[in-house]
């Protein structure tokens, strides 16, 4: 029998409050784990509260998943987004699919909701071996089996590769190794759009001195993901000066360039 236990930051505005209640209102949800700021105040019989409050940390995702492991729920509904709301029977769909391909996680497509009222549907590519790119877009929420996360916490914490923002990425990495990453393509959820960057802020984010650290760790949590499924590749060393294979310079860069028009 399908019970689900979620996963959700909130910010303790007007509105994380309804939201909680129309969360714990789905028949299937039978306890709610939140992160929230310190400083709010959330009334909700079903909700247990994380003594972490970013769920992008390793130690939230490992205490997430020990407070799961307490549920004795059959899935883990983790929220990547504020407020997505699911019709009845949306999340049952969701997890019989899930079931039926031994996923260990399994994602959707959905509906966005306009400020206007006006909604279109948003569909999500299918994840692949090699999707491993820190901004994979699983759209605003994903069902982990039981199966999948079990003993995770303790090799997260025994084998660490995230620390204060790679949490979830990490996690997703792990589930991939433990069974396959299900998307079906039917629009199963309700959301409102998150503010976007622009798309000259999303471009140059990378080179943002603010963003350092969070790359530095991106990279490390790949990395880690890479040798545990013995797809890392160590830096070549230099070959010997008088080895004839040597290239003439250290790199060389091949810029494509399409369509481009001869000129004399």
């Amino acid at each position: 029998m399908t019970s689900i236990a979620a996963v959700v930051a909130v910010s303790g505005d007007k509105h994380s409050s309804a939201y909680l209640e129309r969360l714990a209102a789905n028949p299937l949800i039978g306890a709610i784990v939140i992160a929230a700021p310190a400083e709010a105040k959330i009334a909700q019989a079903k909700a247990h509260r994380l003594q972490g409050k970013d769920l992008r940390s390793a130690a939230a995702v490992v205490e997430v998943l020990r407070w799961f492991e307490s549920t004795k729920a059959s899935h883990l509904l983790w929220l990547l987004a504020t407020r997505p709301d699911f019709p009845p029977d949306s999340l049952q769909r969701l997890a019989n699919v899930a079931d039926d391909a031994g996923a260990s996680l399994a994602y959707s497509d959905y509906v966005d909701q306009k400020a206007d009222g006006s909604t279109s549907p948003h569909p999500l590519v299918d994840y692949q071996l090699g999707s491993i790119r820190d901004d994979f877009d699983f759209g605003h929420a994903v069902l982990i089996s039981r199966a999948a996360v079990s003993g995770l916490a303790d090799a997260t914490e025994s084998n660490p590769a995230a620390r204060d923002f790679g949490g979830w990425y990490d996690l997703r990495l792990r589930l991939s190794e433990r069974g396959p990453i299900f998307h079906l393509s039917e629009p199963l959820y309700i959301a409102a759009p998150a503010a976007e960057l622009s798309d000259e802020e999303a471009h140059f984010a990378y080179v943002d001195p603010r963003n350092r650290a969070y790359h530095i760790e991106m990279e490390q949590v790949a990395t880690a993901y890479l040798k545990r499924v013995k797809a890392w590749l160590p830096q070549p060393t230099s070959p010997p000066a008088d080895d004839n294979t040597a290239f003439p310079v250290e790199c060389s860069v091949v810029i494509p360039v399409r369509n481009r028009v001869k000129t004399d």
